[in-house]
């Protein structure tokens, strides 16, 4: 075998195969980067704050809710609902200004209406609060059996003036934050 041959072979060997292990190193690292972020995305939450002004046909209630509609979970970092552009400090603040709006516009009306209110104040650190996928949460709901087509109609209106700001946490700590108004 010439001379030549033999060099090119005990040099050409190594090479190609260091050029084989790096190329294969990379496409490892690369997946691998690939598997990360599919894993970020596959627990990725997504929280929908919505309102209903009337009782849908699951049973929802009237109120603003917020709701997890992502695929993983979703570890609230702090909600905060503004009406006219005015912080509110809890739910109950909430429902006191539309039972005061409603008086004003109806002085004779004298119904009861009763609410199921989220007790955590806003813009507050949470120390543990998680939506799971799917779940969905009350900041302020009407019981069912006192909504009337006139009062929906009138929290339409209400609606229009409130915005909700709601910051979250992935399972992996990336932070997402929304601000959502019905009008």
């Amino acid at each position: 075998m010439p001379q030549w041959l033999q060099w090119f072979l005990k040099v050409a060997i190594p090479l190609v195969t260091i050029i084989i292990a790096a190329c294969a190193l990379w496409f490892t690292i690369s997946q691998a980067n690939e598997q990360r972020l599919h894993n970020r995305k596959s627990v990725l939450p997504v929280i929908d704050p919505f309102s209903l002004s009337g009782p849908a046909p699951d049973g929802t209630e009237p109120g603003i809710y917020l709701l997890n509609s992502g695929v993983g979970p979703a570890r609230l970092l702090g909600v905060g609902v503004l009406h006219k552009g005015k912080p509110l400090v809890n739910a109950a603040e909430l429902k006191s200004l539309i039972g005061a709006q409603w008086s004003s516009l109806h002085p004779d009306d004298t119904r009861e209406f009763r609410w199921r209110i989220w007790g955590i104040e806003f813009d507050r650190k949470f120390r543990s609060g998680t939506l799971r996928a799917g779940e969905r949460l009350h900041i302020l709901a009407l019981h069912s059996e006192c909504w009337t087509p006139d009062f929906g109609d009138f929290l339409i209106s209400f609606f229009q003036d409130i915005v909700v700001r709601v910051k979250w946490a992935s399972a992996y700590d990336e932070e997402f934050e929304v601000h959502w108004s019905p009008g």
